[in-house]
């Protein structure tokens, strides 16, 4: 967990010297994983991509590093490599999403998806479906909110982001 190895080591340049040298010593999916999300939270978004992509060149199998990649590729303006990035993302959430269909966050997440691609006969059976799962959860709450509005319910995304602030 980044925000633990964080905390442990006291600061973040602390965390990235122990990350670089665990690379160093041996490359794994997590050191990868974990100095990518730390350059993200850093906003150093291409740093956060490489390191992103190298982990996922050990493990492609988990759909958070492909939602990182997106975004990291998001804020570098790479159109292209974001798109590709959350349709690698959204196969492995489909995935996922038959084993784990209970999920809030594996729901929210897939409705998100859909509702970029304006797929709205996909997307709101998933958002309704994490919003009955987790019906006070800020970040599903919110998740649902950004959806709605990318679908072009206005009114609706507001009305569920209000409750997501009221959530926490």
């Amino acid at each position: 967990n980044l925000g633990a190895m964080v905390q442990n080591l006291g600061n973040e340049a602390e965390a990235e010297a122990e990350f670089k040298k665990s690379l160093a010593l041996h490359p794994t999916y997590a050191a990868y994983a974990n100095l990518g999300n730390l350059y993200y939270h850093q906003n150093r978004w291409a740093d956060s991509a490489a390191m992103t992509e190298k982990a996922l060149q050990l493990n492609n199998k988990d759909y958070r590093l492909w939602a990182n990649l997106g975004l990291a590729y998001d804020w570098l303006n790479d159109v292209a490599k974001a798109n590709a990035a959350y349709e690698e993302e959204l196969q492995r959430l489909e995935e996922t999403a038959k084993i784990k269909a209970d999920d809030a966050a594996i729901q929210s997440e897939l409705g998100v998806l859909y509702s970029r691609k304006r797929l709205r006969n996909k997307a709101v059976p998933h958002i309704e479906a994490a919003l009955a799962l987790a019906p006070s959860d800020g970040r599903t709450l919110a998740d649902a909110g950004e959806a709605y509005d990318n679908l072009g319910d206005r009114s609706k995304a507001l009305e569920l982001v209000k409750k997501s602030l009221e959530h926490g």
